[in-house]
């Protein structure tokens, strides 16, 4: 997991200085979001809630 947060980090921050414009140069703003977090337990949860209900 430490590599692939290491990998997107890299991206972002190449990402970043490829297509930031200098202050005042454009009137456009953008905003550029990643997000990596585990699913597991949630759908675990998910899945005893359902079991629950079906009882």
């Amino acid at each position: 997991m430490d590599s692939a947060k290491a990998n997107m980090r890299k991206f972002v921050d190449e990402f970043i200085a490829d297509f930031s414009a200098e202050p005042g140069s454009s009137n456009q703003t953008y905003q550029f979001n990643t997000q990596l977090f585990s699913i597991t337990k949630q759908k675990q949860k998910e899945e005893e809630k359902e079991k629950n209900y079906e009882n």
